[in-house]
C-alpha cells in the first residue's frame, strides 16, 4: 500500500526546484550552503560544494575544466567572492540543449551530489505534502496515479478503500481527462498531481475516460485527510486495490482480522510497513489484540522497509523502540553539534514474549536502527539477511521565507555502544563511515548494518514477498526459533522477557 501511496503523493525533487523570482544562481547557492553548513551531520566545505557545481556545468557542455580552478576557489572565502568567480568561469552554452537554465540545473545538481546522502529541495506545496505524509495525514481524493503512455494523461493505478474516489465510483484504469472543468494535457505527472491536491474539505470534480465507454464519466468529491495503517497482520495490508504493491510476505491469518499465523499455534505476526508518528500507537493496539487472542510469541517483520518520510531525529523510531523495550539503551544519534543517547522507559508491549525480527537488504535507516536496538538489548532474535547499512537520519529544514524546504542527512544512527550502523561517502573521506574513526575492526558488523543471529541462505529466501509461509524461508526460520523458545521453562526467561536463542545457541546480543 505504501508504494502505491507514494506513487501518487510524491515525485522526485532536486536542487533545481529552488528558484524564486529575482534569485540568481549565486543566491540559490548561498541558500543551499547555509542549510547544509548549519544542519548536515558532516557537511562538505562551501569551496567543495562550489567546485562540484562548476565541474558539473563544464561536463554539461562537454568542455575541459579551466586550469587552476581548485586554486581559484580555495583563495575565496565569502559569498560575494564565490558569486564573482561563478560569473567569471561560467561556461557558454554550446548546443541548443545546453541552455542557461540547463547550466543552472547542472550546477545545482553538482552541488547536491557533493553533499553526503544527497540534497533535495521542495517548494512550498511539496513541503506541505511531505509534512502530511510524515504525520500520516495526507489530504486528497485517495488514489494512486501514473502517466498513461498512450494519452499522456494521469491513469488511476489504485483507489484507496473507503476513500472519496472509491465512494464516488472511480476505478483502477480510469484515465483522468479534466479536473474542475479544465482539460488535462501537456503537463508532467507532478503538475497533474498538483491539480488534484487541495485543502481538506474542498470540493473537486474529476472527469475520466473508462475503457470500453464512449462518453466520459464525471465524479464529484470532497478532499479528505487519509490516515493509512502502517502495520498489518498475516493477511496483509488493506488499502489500494489491485494496483497496490504489498511489500513483504502475507503468511495467511488463522481467521479474518487475526494476528495469529494459520497453523502456527500461539505465534503472531506483525508487519511494519513504515515508521510514522502513528506507528507506536498502532503497535500498542495490535499488541492488545494479540494478547486477547491468547498469543504468546511474535514475529516482527521489518523486511523491505526503505527510507520513509523525513523525521526530525528519528523521533517515531525512538518511540517505537521504546514500545518494545522495557529498559536499556535504544541507540545514539550523532548530529553536527551533539550526540544524543536514547534510553527506554519502563513498560513495554509483548512482556515476556519470545520475539523474532525479520530483516533483509531492504531494511534500511530507522528500520535497521530499530533492529539494532532489539538485538543489542537481547530482546529479539534477528532472522534473515544483513540490513542495508544506510543508518542515516534525514530531516526537512526550512529555507528562509516562502515555505521551501531542504531534505538532507542531519544525523548518524548508531548502536547503543556508539558503533555506526551504516557507511556513507563524505566528500572528503570516500569509503569511510561518518565519524572520525573507521569502525572497530574487532566488531565486523560495525558500519555494515545489522547482521542476523539466524542467517537464512539466499536460496531459502526466494519466497520472500510471494505470500504464504511455505515459500518464505526466513519466516519459517523465525517460527522455528519461537517454537523452541516457547518450549523453554519460565525460569529460563530473564528480565521479564523471553531469552531467545541465537544461531550459535547463545542469547542474542
Amino acid at each position: 500500500m505504501r508504494r502505491a501511496i507514494l506513487a501518487f503523493l510524491t515525485f522526485a525533487a532536486g536542487p533545481s526546484a529552488l528558484a524564486a523570482p529575482g534569485e540568481s544562481l549565486a543566491d540559490r547557492f548561498r541558500i543551499l550552503c547555509d542549510a547544509v553548513q548549519a544542519h548536515h551531520v558532516e557537511a562538505p566545505t562551501r569551496q567543495q560544494m562550489l567546485h562540484a557545481g562548476i565541474i558539473a556545468m563544464y561536463r554539461a557542455v562537454r568542455v575541459p575544466t579551466p586550469d587552476g580552478l581548485s586554486r581559484e576557489i580555495s583563495e575565496r572565502t565569502t559569498y560575494e567572492q564565490f558569486a564573482g568567480l561563478l560569473e567569471m568561469v561560467r561556461p557558454k552554452p554550446r548546443a541548443a540543449a545546453a541552455t542557461e537554465a540547463a547550466l543552472d540545473r547542472a550546477f545545482l545538481d553538482g552541488v547536491s551530489a557533493s553533499v553526503p546522502g544527497g540534497l533535495a529541495i521542495m517548494e512550498a506545496k511539496e513541503s506541505k505534502v511531505a509534512a502530511q505524509i510524515a504525520g500520516n495525514r495526507y489530504v486528497g481524493i485517495q488514489i494512486s496515479v501514473s502517466l498513461d503512455e498512450k494519452t499522456k494523461r494521469p491513469r488511476v493505478n489504485g483507489v484507496l478503500d473507503g476513500g472519496p474516489a472509491q465512494r464516488a465510483g472511480m476505478k483502477e484504469g480510469d484515465v483522468i481527462e479534466a479536473v474542475d472543468g479544465e482539460p488535462l494535457g501537456g503537463l508532467t505527472l507532478a503538475e497533474y498531481i498538483d491539480r488534484l491536491r487541495g485543502e481538506e474539505g474542498t470540493p473537486v470534480t474529476v472527469a475520466v475516460r473508462r475503457a470500453g465507454e464512449k462518453e466520459p464519466r464525471t465524479f464529484r468529491m470532497v478532499r479528505e485527510a487519509m490516515r493509512h495503517a502502517t502495520i498489518s497482520g498475516p493477511a496483509g495490508p488493506k488499502g489500494f486495490g489491485s494496483g497496490a504493491t504489498k511489500p513483504g510476505p502475507s503468511p495467511g491469518a488463522a481467521e479474518p482480522g487475526s494476528f495469529r499465523v494459520a497453523g502456527a499455534g500461539p505465534i503472531g505476526y506483525l508487519k511494519i510497513q513504515e515508521i510514522l508518528a502513528s506507528t507506536p500507537r498502532e503497535v500498542r493496539e495490535a499488541a492488545a489484540k494479540m494478547e486477547a487472542e491468547g498469543l504468546k510469541a511474535v514475529v516482527i517483520d521489518l523486511r523491505q522497509m526503505p527510507r520513509g518520510p523525513d523525521s526530525a531525529g528519528g523521533h517515531p523510531a525512538v518511540l517505537l523502540a521504546d514500545e518494545f523495550l522495557d529498559s536499556g539503551t535504544i541507540g545514539r544519534l550523532r548530529t553536527a553539534s551533539r550526540e544524543v543517547t536514547y534510553r527506554a522507559e519502563p513498560g513495554s508491549v509483548f512482556p515476556g514474549w519470545p520475539m523474532a525480527v525479520l530483516v533483509d537488504g531492504g531494511t534500511s535507516d530507522h528500520a535497521e536502527w530499530l533492529a539494532a536496538a532489539l538485538k543489542a538489548n537481547g530482546r529479539a532474535t534477528i532472522v534473515g539477511a544483513a540490513t542495508a547499512g544506510l543508518g542515516a537520519s534525514r530531516s526537512t529544514i526550512p529555507l528562509g521565507d516562502g515555505g521551501r524546504t531542504a531534505s538532507l542527512v542531519t544525523g548518524l544512527l548508531e548502536w547503543p555502544d556508539g558503533r555506526p550502523i551504516g557507511y556513507f561517502t563524505p566528500a572528503n573521506r570516500a569509503g569511510l563511515p561518518f565519524g572520525d574513526e573507521p569502525p572497530d575492526s574487532r566488531r565486523p558488523d560495525a558500519g555494515l548494518g545489522v547482521t542476523p543471529d539466524v542467517a537464512v541462505p539466499p536460496a531459502r529466501q526466494a519466497g520472500n514477498g510471494a505470500g504464504g509461509r511455505a515459500g518464505d524461508g526466513p519466516l519459517r526460520a523465525a517460527m522455528d526459533v519461537l517454537g523452541k523458545a516457547l518450549q523453554e521453562p519460565a525460569t529460563a526467561r530473564r528480565g521479564g522477557e523471553a531469552k531467545v536463542p541465537a544461531a550459535d545457541g547463545r542469547g542474542s546480543g
